[in-house]
């Protein structure tokens, strides 16, 4: 996937910048951007401030986040696949998460 030459910060800064009375076609121009690209951004980014976008990428590593913490709940679990330095196949820790749902009472993966 290509990176982007803007960080979200700076993309939310400039949708909002012909909230400020800027016009689009010369603003785009000033960014060097196409104004095709600057509505994909208004449609994504659109009514966001600099602190939804930090929630948001928060949001995107959560799911990560979780799926390591249920591994390694899991490794305590059972120690001596830790010591081997075996890593629990998809399967055995998505069964893996959803017993320690059930004895918690918290969803750890969110999808069941």
């Amino acid at each position: 996937m290509r990176k982007s030459r803007f960080t979200e910060n700076q993309i939310v800064g400039i949708i909002k910048e012909p909230e400020a009375g800027a016009v689009t076609k010369e603003l785009c121009r000033r960014h060097g951007i196409s104004t095709n690209t600057f509505y994909k951004w208004k449609a994504k980014f659109g009514g966001m401030e600099v602190s939804d976008v930090a929630k948001m990428r928060a949001r995107r590593r959560e799911p990560a986040l979780e799926a390591y913490r249920c591994q390694l709940r899991a490794r305590e679990r059972r120690p001596q696949d830790h010591c081997r330095g075996k890593l629990l196949p998809p399967e055995q820790l998505v069964a893996a998460a959803r017993a320690l749902d059930s004895v918690s009472g918290v969803k750890s993966l969110g999808r069941h």
